[in-house]
């Protein structure tokens, strides 16, 4: 190659491009290529010039250039085992998005992913009759889903709807945060950060994802270590939102209407009951407790907690605060009694409630009972009534969310099966009144009770003047 550079120029044409090669003028060692728009590279004749002559062809256009100035093409030998190659799945890129031409022809293989906006992905899914072949055709091939192009905001889009029909990526703008950058935090916080998660059940007949959510807000801990040393904390307050998969999901809780003294910010008390919620997919439905400071101008966001509604336990949890990007913050907790119940585990819970009534009305009739233990009885038993109280409301509330939640489905047994078995006449469990006095309240009262009524100088006043007269 030396040789021929040294005795003339050579001139390689390749269709309308051209590529000179000439010895350099400013070093011996080197070798000049000028392209056909007049820029100029300097290799080293030290490199391989066959490999580098070659690069620069691919990248101008995609031309045969065997045999070039004479040099062979070497071939090269596979150092690759092919029984573990074998092994290995790659995910090799399709072009196009998904279709629903691409889904029943089965051109996707399980060895491709998709790409497609999520523009496109939400108009696709919006159509009942698709959402069961979307969720068949992404248990065999992986999808992504991406912002658009034209998205010069870096907005995201909520995953939710798309983790719904099954697509596998979200891919979101981890630049812009927000809600939806906190809820896919929240959806892959549930193992430990391990990068992935086990789908969830996408069928519609699962009896297990409608439930009845029920919060009670008490305390908070070191919320002051959320400003500066030395700065003012104002009134705080707290707003509980839940994100779900259908518009009847949403539910929006805020303690600023509480009236009273104001809260400090080292360890504000609440204790209050929100009100209850149906929730019809607790697999799609996270919950978010944001941190506030009400002042004069307004409410100031300070902290976040995101969790997943499937992974939260019942009873009273210890919720640790995070900022947007979710840094946890030191010892700033917030303390909720949670309960999150199905049908099926309310149900579960009334019938070990009713045969752990009776096993205490069968220890309490027994004369050899000492004193001491009929006390112990007798607390277990009120115990016992105040918890199907609880359980019959539970059912109540449910039958009149249901109503307003079409997605929800409805508790496995009617509201009139809601009334218990027959139990000792001290246990009234029934929401309404017993008959007896409730017929009594629709009769006119009697009229020696209209003395009784009025308190005692007011019966003297009527006597003296009856008296008078």
């Amino acid at each position: 190659v030396d040789d021929e550079l040294k005795e003339k120029e050579k001139m390689i044409q390749l269709q309308n491009s051209e590529i000179v090669i000439k010895q350099s003028n400013k070093d011996e060692k080197c070798i000049e290529i000028t392209t056909a728009t007049g820029a100029k590279y300097e290799i080293s004749k030290e490199k391989n010039l066959e490999t580098l002559l070659s690069t620069l062809f691919q990248w101008m256009a995609p031309f045969q250039y065997k045999n070039l100035l004479g040099l062979t093409q070497q071939t090269r030998t596979s150092t690759v085992a092919k029984e573990l190659s074998d092994l290995i799945v790659y995910c090799q890129t399709k072009s196009g998005g998904i279709t629903m031409s691409k889904i029943r022809s089965n051109e996707m293989k399980y060895y491709n992913i998709s790409s497609t906006d999520y523009e496109s992905m939400h108009k696709l899914s919006d159509k009942c009759q698709n959402k069961d072949e979307l969720i068949e055709y992404h248990e065999q091939v992986l999808s992504r889903i991406y912002p658009r192009g034209a998205n010069i905001l870096s907005g995201n889009f909520t995953p939710i709807p798309h983790w719904k029909i099954g697509a596998q990526i979200a891919a979101l703008n981890i630049q812009t945060v927000g809600p939806y950058l906190r809820i896919n935090n929240a959806m892959f916080r549930q193992n430990g950060n391990s990068g992935y998660v086990l789908k969830h059940c996408l069928k519609k007949e699962s009896e297990v994802r409608t439930c009845l959510i029920r919060i009670k807000l008490l305390e908070a801990r070191h919320i002051s270590s959320l400003k500066p040393q030395k700065e003012h904390f104002h009134q705080p307050n707290v707003c509980v939102k839940l994100y779900g998969e259908f518009e009847e999901d949403g539910k929006v809780w805020k303690t600023n209407d509480i009236q009273g003294e104001a809260l400090n910010g080292f360890h504000p008390i609440w204790n209050r009951s929100l009100e209850p919620h149906l929730v019809a997919n607790k697999d799609m439905a996270f919950l978010e407790f944001t941190l506030t400071e009400s002042n004069s101008v307004g409410d100031n966001v300070l902290a976040f907690c995101m969790v997943k509604l499937s992974s939260v336990r019942n009873g009273v949890r210890s919720l640790a605060l995070r900022n947007e990007r979710g840094m946890k913050y030191p010892l700033a907790v917030i303390l909720v009694d949670i309960s999150v119940l199905s049908s099926e585990q309310i149900l579960e819970k009334e019938k070990l409630c009713k045969s752990g009534l009776e096993n205490v009305v069968t220890q309490m009739r027994d004369s050899g009972v000492t004193f001491e233990n009929r006390l112990r009885l007798k607390k277990k038993k009120e115990n016992f009534q105040l918890e199907l109280t609880e359980l019959v409301e539970m059912k109540y509330k449910w039958a009149d969310l249901s109503s307003n939640n079409v997605n929800a489905l409805n508790v496995p047994c009617s509201v009139d099966s809601f009334s218990l078995s027959p139990q000792p006449r001290s246990l009234s469990l029934s929401p309404l009144p017993p008959t007896r006095n409730f017929s009594r309240s629709l009769a006119p009262p009697p009229r020696r009770l209209s003395a009784s009524v009025s308190p005692p100088h007011t019966r003297r006043n009527k006597l003296k003047q009856t008296n008078s007269k």
